[in-house]
This record gives structure tokens, C-alpha cells and sequence, in this order.
């Protein structure tokens, strides 16, 4: 699914999400992470605004119940900000990618806490927030944080579409070009 969505192929997304369970393993952290989160994102790719939002909505009513039952955590803050994200509660969005960050820095988890700083840098970007997304981008390309972003990815990847065309992204690019 991730995959699928990485290489901008929205419906081989959904159909991996037809068969897949309510909730998802992430290779990152081991949290469950409802499935309508990816379905959203899916969805909101496809421009099927109606249908994203409702499965953003179910996504945040998920996770918001998961917070309420077992407490907060980077993983549950980071899948907040992205269902908050995917219904424009930017505010919401970004206070809880915010978070998820200073639960679970870098400085503690070098692999997970890319994670939530990558997430954190995808909110800001989507929300306009593009120096501190450019920050961000360059603090994870300093770091061992591959598995997450590379100069590559730069390239490719959606969740950089709303900051691509800005200067500094684009001398980030030319900065780390093959």
C-alpha cells in the first residue's frame, strides 16, 4: 500500500486495502494504524474528496479512541496528525505531528523518530508550513534516515508535491542531484 501510493498508484492502493484488515502493522513502531488512514489518503489522491474525508473522520475516530484507551504515544500522535491532516484541521494536524516528535525524538530512536519527524515535515508541507518542512527535510538528509527520505525521494515522492516548486526545495534538489 505504501508502495503503491509512493509511486503515485492510488487504486492498486485501494485494492491492496479491499483485502487487508481493519488495522495495519507498521514496519515502523509496531502500532496498529487504522486502515481508513491509507484509504483516506487513497482516496483523497483519486480527488474522491466525499469518500476521503469520511474515511479520514473514521481514521481520527480510531486513533483518538486508541489515545483515550491506552494513552499518548509518538505512534498515536503521528497517525492523529495525519487523519487531522487529510480533514484540513491543520492546527490539529500540526500540534500533533509536533508531538509525536518531541515523544519520540531522533536523539532517543534514530529510526522511529526519522519516522516522525518525516511525518511532521510531510504536515507542514501540505499546510504551507515550507521553511520549517525544508528544515525538517534537510535535518533527515543529514541524518541516517534513508529508510524514510533520500535524495531520491525527493524527486518522487507526493507528500512534497504542495513545496516542490518552491527555490529552497528546488536548491535542495539540485544540491543532492545523481
Amino acid at each position: 500500500c505504501y508502495l503503491a501510493m509512493a509511486m503515485c498508484q492510488p487504486d492498486a492502493a485501494l485494492a491492496v486495502l479491499a483485502k487487508a484488515p481493519t488495522w495495519l502493522n507498521t514496519a515502523t513502531d509496531g502500532l496498529l494504524m487504522p486502515a481508513t488512514l491509507w484509504r483516506g489518503q487513497a482516496l483523497a489522491a483519486k480527488g474522491e474528496n466525499e469518500a476521503a474525508r469520511a474515511a479520514f473522520l473514521e481514521a481520527k475516530q480510531a486513533m483518538e479512541e486508541k489515545r483515550r484507551a491506552s494513552g499518548e504515544s509518538a505512534g498515536t500522535e503521528s497517525y492523529l496528525a495525519l487523519a487531522y491532516a487529510g480533514l484540513g484541521e491543520k492546527d490539529a494536524a500540526l500540534q500533533a505531528a509536533r508531538r509525536a516528535t518531541e515523544l519520540l525524538p531522533m536523539s532517543q530512536d534514530v529510526l522511529s523518530g526519522a519516522w516522525y519527524l518525516y511525518q511532521l515535515a510531510g504536515v507542514e508541507a501540505e499546510f504551507g508550513e515550507t521553511e520549517s518542512a525544508i528544515n525538517h527535510i534537510e535535518q533527515l538528509l543529514a541524518a541516517p534516515a534513508g529508510f524514510y527520505i533520500s535524495d531520491a525521494s525527493l524527486r518522487t515522492d507526493p507528500v512534497w508535491d504542495p513545496i516542490r516548486n518552491d527555490p529552497r526545495f528546488q536548491k535542495l534538489l539540485k544540491t543532492k542531484a545523481p
